[in-house]
């Protein structure tokens, strides 16, 4: 028997967006179940379907029999961002939390989260302290008072929020297109900043963020460069009206956001022998932020010579 049909009649209080894309079964099935398990039930959870997994993800969502959770499948890949976009565009509440289809949230999350965000204006929004699972199980619990948020330093996930849908909307959603894929999230909640919204910090462990053997290493991309000077370019008044936080030593946001990219690019070419675009592109972050110690010694590996460059590289 299907339960809970009598909770379509009527919107729910909050709607829970999973976008899915090349998800391990039992990971699914176990954010699934913590949405289940929630200790208000006035909810419903979009399923987005991107493609990928070698599983059905409908026929899993149907072995629940819980008419609150509903599927919602693209006919190709179009990346997180459009998922989420599809997800909140169906979204029937005001209020909406993200979900990655392998993590899972605390069985009091909605309850607390919704609580904290209910009387607030529809430009904030609510993030919690963040627990690892996985691979590298631990805590990410945030400074309390938090510091006020910089755009060179976004020091916090922000998909384990939870949003009012009017923000979505005035953010224009989340930027869609390869480009920017895997920094959606990023450009987000600049965007987030650019129309005045105002975070609401939860300090408990509400939030449970699987952590992989892959996504403990940073990726240096070759386009990172590219994808920051996007996203400054995207967001450019958020950067030219912050001021300074501590971290960044009396330099601009926007340069140091620019620089990072670069700095990200050229690590990524060094490390595929390309030395003399390396050398370019670090020389592009230093001009950007010279006070970064990493640059400059990134440069320096790059401009010594010989056995005492490749003992520097192996103590980086």
């Amino acid at each position: 028997m299907i339960r809970n049909l009598e909770a379509w009649s009527e919107a729910p209080s909050v709607s829970v967006v999973i976008p899915c894309y090349s998800v391990p079964a039992d990971h699914f099935r176990q954010a699934i179940d913590s949405v289940i398990a929630q200790s208000i039930g006035d909810w419903e959870a979009i399923v987005v379907d991107d493609g990928g997994s070698d599983f059905d993800l409908a026929a899993t969502v149907r072995s629940v029999e819980d008419a609150r959770i509903r599927v919602l499948k693209h006919p190709r890949n179009r990346g997180l961002g459009a998922a989420r976009n599809t997800g909140f565009r169906n979204a029937r509440a005001s209020f909406v939390a993200m979900l990655d289809a392998d993590d899972r949230l605390h069985p009091e999350y909605l309850h607390i989260m919704t609580e904290a965000i209910r009387d607030a204006p529809d430009t904030a929004w609510v993030w919690p302290d963040i627990e690892t699972i996985g691979d590298k199980p631990g805590e990410w619990r945030f400074p309390e008072p938090p510091v006020p948020l910089c755009p060179a330093h976004m020091n916090y996930r922000g998909g384990s929020s939870l949003i009012p849908s009017l923000l979505w909307e005035a953010v224009g959603g989340f930027v869609e297109g390869p480009l920017l894929a895997g920094l959606e999230d990023l450009d987000f909640w600049l965007g987030a900043l650019e129309v005045g919204a105002h975070p609401i910090y939860v300090g408990e462990l509400l939030y449970q963020w699987r952590v992989s053997s892959d996504s403990m290493t940073f990726q240096f991309s070759p386009n990172s460069h590219l994808q920051m000077e996007e996203i400054f370019k995207r967001r450019r008044p958020v950067f030219e009206d912050a001021s300074p936080c501590p971290d960044c030593s009396g330099g601009e946001p926007g340069s140091i956001f620019r620089s990072r990219g670069y700095f990200n690019s050229s690590v990524h070419a060094r490390r595929s022998g390309h030395r003399l675009r390396s050398l370019n592109l670090g020389l592009r972050a230093w001009f950007l932020n010279r006070a970064d110690p990493a640059v400059r010694r990134h440069l320096a590996r790059m401009m010594i010579p010989g056995r005492m460059n490749r003992l520097l590289n192996r103590e980086a």
